[in-house]
């Protein structure tokens, strides 16, 4: 959580030692008295955030395209009949749609088993979605809602000299 208070210090002005944690519903994280909303997401050696500055909740996921992950698997417990027949037809590739899933329950402030209750697809145009390459991995960035602001931290490497 220190990189979040760094980030929210530097992009928002606010003194790194006015910023503390707590957790709230499912353990999502939040600052007290401090009207900024985050959330935050990582994978391999990527880290990625997002920011809302009124206090409106957030979601963000972040997932490096793993091959040979037992997709199919986790498709069936986790996404819904139409999801599935995008993955089947290679609509969609299966790490976005998990980020996309994830980010909205982040956002929610549910848990992953509540994953096959909804779908996505209806609301696929309120998402901000981000693709990237690194060290020939393919990494998918899902932030809900979409927020497009100047306020969103996303995504940054972990291996640099700043962390």
């Amino acid at each position: 959580m220190q990189l979040v208070g760094q980030c929210m210090s530097s992009v928002f002005g606010i003194p790194e030692t006015d910023i503390t944690f707590a957790r709230g519903e499912n353990s999502k994280p939040f600052c007290p008295g401090i009207p900024i909303a985050f959330n935050v997401s990582h994978s391999r050696d990527f880290i990625a955030a997002s920011f809302v500055p009124n206090g409106e909740a957030t979601g963000c996921d972040l997932q490096a395209d793993r091959p040979g992950y037992s997709q199919c698997e986790i498709a069936a417990l986790q996404f819904t009949r139409e999801e599935r027949r995008l993955l089947e037809e290679r609509t969609v590739p299966f790490f976005l749609l998990w980020a996309m899933k994830e980010s909205y329950v982040k956002f929610n402030a549910w848990s992953v088993f509540d994953m096959p209750s909804f779908s996505v697809l209806p609301i696929a145009d309120s998402f901000d979605l981000f693709s990237f390459s690194s060290n020939d991995c393919t990494y998918y960035l899902s932030i809900y809602p979409a927020i497009q602001s100047p306020e969103i931290i996303a995504p940054f490497s972990l291996r640099t000299e700043h962390i």
